[in-house]
Formats: C-alpha cells, structure tokens, sequence
C-alpha cells in the first residue's frame, strides 16, 4: 500500500472513526478535491473514506466490549459479520 492510503487508514483506525469529511481529508493531504481521494482510495483496493470509518467505528466498540465483557447477542452478530466481511458490501 502507498504512503498516502496507508496513511489514511493508521488514521482512521487511530481515531476509531472518521478523521472528516472526504473534502477536509483530501485538503489536509494537498490533494485537488474529495474525488482525487476517492480515486487513490479505489486504486489501493479501499472502500470509500465514509466506509473505512465505518468499520473503524464497530471495530472500536467491538474492542470495548470485549476489554467490558459485554457478550451480548448484538456483539456476537457483529463479530460474525466483520468475519464474513459482509459491512461494506452493500452499494453506497
């Protein structure tokens, strides 16, 4: 992965959620607008910014739960969903 996508991701994971809006992100790295970012993104083999965050969002709460000992049905089925790799999938 390139400097600018892996970038994107040690933030996102971070930050455990959005690090803003594709138009900031894309400012902050010089890059020319949102869809230059989106671009990079899609050649990295990357979901879109909205996305990464997402999953970087449930990952967070799954660790809580975990680090809690929250083993509720709901943190089961998000845990079975992530191993599917099923968030994502769907059109945006």
């Amino acid at each position: 992965m390139t400097l600018v996508p892996r970038a994107i991701v040690e933030a996102v994971l971070l930050s455990e959620g959005s690090i803003g809006s594709a138009q900031t992100v894309a400012r902050e790295l010089g890059l020319a607008n949102r869809f230059k970012l989106a671009r990079i993104l899609k050649a990295a083999g990357l979901p879109p910014l909205h996305r990464l965050a997402e999953w970087a969002t449930l990952e967070a709460w799954l660790r809580m739960a975990e680090r809690e000992s929250v083993c509720s049905p709901i943190s089961r089925f998000a845990h079975a969903v992530i191993r599917a790799g099923a968030i994502g999938s769907s059109r945006s």
